[in-house]
């Protein structure tokens, strides 16, 4: 489904999946394996009149029929679809089906509605009929989200299959970018501050929408809204339904990766850095592919600040490594570069704009760098630089105190930061990313055990990437989050074997932890002081204590983890706090699963909580726990 405009005054709604540009030298290039999703060529239009009905059956000669008929007066097929959906004009066509305008009329007001027909044109119907049922599945089982169409119905009539969907009163940005030409950086910015949690979302859903480009973004005329159609092209990444290998999109728009059937959540992000191209350009990205991507800037029909100019070339980076890793990384950059410096968005000052080759700055501790310490190489960079750490030991303990990327240039378990005494990283500034090193917290000549003054990882502040890191403290705790500002984003970490706390969320510290090993430590996660974190799909056991605690008026979500092989409780629910466990495994702990004290509130969902050994649940008198969906 693509664009879609409510008729008024006999005017034809807008091609709803009409791929509207601006080429250069030729016409826009067609799909790359069409989506299923219905890729729609316009037709002629013609005077809507309401009430009127359209006949379904793709043989009939004549459609056309007058309002409230129930039966096509040319072939006699029924015209109500599904007893309720009443077509009244074709609004598209193309390899796979067709599209139509509709209303639904069991509802009082007789709403617009979308019905898509599939009606395979070519031999590729074995391959695409799936793709198609395939869409209305992803669709329900992603669940609602107020910027992506309703999935109204899904079945099959007259040997045909049909999806109905919500109708979208507006045009897609295609169409926008057609009637009133290219986009502003204020444009750019606010597409990207209301799309990134739509991406986030379908992400967590783990879906890949494949097909992100203006003619997929409407914007509702009610309220300028965003949303994200045409589902189509999407595949999960918990089925084998869309193998690796089909290659599908929109040529143009389609990740390195996905051209080669590996697309990935980060091949999304590409595709909305080139959508953000196209708008600010005129330029289809296909027309740039001849002259090098990297050129886009030199087609800017308005000069756009370095903040912009940053986001948007590392969402066109083409290694996946180094490109944004979520939607959720890129929102929390532009919402930094934003509120860093409102008024200096669309001028050309704040940060330096990252070269086409991406340079770095280098550290290494032999052969040829710019730095042989990483503090050094901190201390002198701009804004917005990258630097680069080849294999080394590195005895020193960074501040951060600029927005930059320091990023390991080799296997994590070859370079290694040792710090003595003090923490190895210690945020000091809003935003930060740090990937792929090796984080050692050691005593120093006058620390002891315990000590509270540092840890491995300090974050008192600001939205820190931290990624793909082994971090281990001997001195005390591994990553300590505290302050009300403090709201990193930590994924894929190996926080392991430390004297304290794996991970110590304190004072109003929050903050994401994704997909972490958290394993060996005293206490594995703590939660105190008002801390209100996110735990998703981390694994957190065999430590020295409980897995998860929860206490002092604190929060915490923690979603599909598995927590093992602790020695206390698996979840602890404290004084006045309130934790929320959903869909977990908590197994094989030597203390109960879930644990609630006097005054604590638990909501427990859907979590296999068998094998602990003194059973599933330890509820104190004063304690109140929700549950539902557990296996105990």
């Amino acid at each position: 489904m693509r664009s879609q405009s409510v008729p008024v005054g006999g005017a034809t709604p807008k091609g709803l999946g009409e791929s509207q540009s601006v080429p250069v030298g030729g016409a826009t290039p067609k799909g790359l394996g069409e989506s299923p999703g219905i890729p729609i060529k316009s037709t002629q239009s013609a005077l809507i009149i309401p009430g009127m009905s359209y006949c379904l059956n793709t043989n009939c000669e004549n459609p056309q029929n007058p309002p409230g008929a129930k039966y096509c007066e040319s072939c006699g097929t029924t015209l109500l679809l599904g007893d309720r959906y009443r077509a009244i004009k074709q609004i598209g066509q193309g390899g796979f089906g067709r599209t139509f305008l509709a209303v639904d009329e069991y509802k009082p007001s007789k709403p617009y509605c979308v019905i898509k027909q599939f009606f395979p044109q070519d031999a590729s119907f074995p391959k695409a009929k799936p793709l198609f049922q395939q869409e209305a599945v992803l669709q329900e089982s992603l669940g609602k989200h107020p910027q992506i169409p309703d999935l109204l119905a899904h079945f099959e009539q007259d040997d045909r299959l049909y999806l109905v969907q919500e109708f979208i009163d507006g045009q897609n940005l295609g169409e926008e970018l057609i009637k009133n030409g290219c986009f502003s950086e204020a444009q750019i910015w606010a597409l990207l501050n209301d799309l990134l949690p739509v991406l986030q979302f379908i992400h967590e859903g783990h879906l890949i929408h494949r097909d992100i480009k203006p003619e997929n973004i409407i914007r509702r005329q009610a309220d300028s809204k965003l949303f994200l159609v045409d589902f189509g092209a999407s595949k999960t990444t918990n089925s084998s339904v869309a193998k690796t290998g089909t290659m599908i999109g929109t040529l143009g728009y389609v990740a390195p990766e996905q051209l080669e059937g590996n697309a990935v959540f980060a091949s999304d992000l590409y595709s909305l850095g080139l959508t953000c191209v196209h708008l600010m350009t005129g330029i289809h990205p296909f027309r740039l592919l001849t002259v090098g991507i990297n050129t886009w800037r030199n087609h800017l029909s308005n000069p756009i600040s370095s903040q912009l100019s940053r986001v948007i070339h590392k969402l066109l980076l083409p290694d996946t490594l180094h490109r944004y890793q979520s939607a959720a990384e890129v929102q929390l950059e532009t919402n930094y570069f934003t509120s860093l410096h409102p008024a200096a968005i669309g001028s050309p000052l704040a940060l330096p704009i990252p070269s086409a080759n991406n340079s770095a700055l280098i550290v290494s501790k032999i052969g040829a760098a710019d730095y042989r310490s990483i503090s050094q190489a901190i201390k002198n960079a701009q804004q917005g630089s990258r630097i680069l750490v080849r294999p080394g030991f590195y005895q020193e303990s960074l501040v951060i105190d600029k927005p930059l990327e320091i990023v390991g240039d080799g296997s994590v378990a070859d370079i290694i930061v040792e710090s003595k005494g003090s923490s190895c990283i210690r945020m000091q500034t809003g935003y930060a990313v740090v990937r792929g090193l090796t984080l050692r917290h050691r005593a120093g000549n006058f620390t002891s055990l315990f000590d509270k003054s540092s840890y491995a990882v300090d974050i008192p502040q600001g939205q820190l990437i931290l990624e793909n890191c082994d971090i281990n403290s001997a001195v005390a705790t591994g990553i300590k989050i505290h302050g009300a500002s403090a709201d990193p984003r930590i994924r894929g970490c190996r926080i392991h074997n430390g004297k304290g706390c794996g991970v110590l969320v304190s004072k109003n510290g929050r903050g994401t932890l994704e997909g972490c090993d958290i394993f060996g430590n005293n206490f594995e996660v703590q939660i105190t002081e008002g801390g209100n974190p996110i735990l998703r799909r981390c694994q957190i056991h065999n430590g020295k204590g409980f897995g998860v605690w929860i206490d002092e008026n604190s929060k915490g979500t923690v979603e599909d983890c598995d927590i093992f092989g602790n020695i206390e409780v698996g979840v602890y629910i404290g004084d006045g706090s309130n934790g929320i466990i959903q869909r977990c495994r908590i197994n094989r702990n030597e203390g109960h699963a879930v644990c609630v004290s006097v005054n604590g509130t638990g909501t427990v969902e859907n979590c296999d909580l068998t094998g602990n050994i003194v059973g599933a649940w330890n509820i104190a008198t004063g304690g109140l726990l929700y549950y539902q969906g557990n296996k105990e």
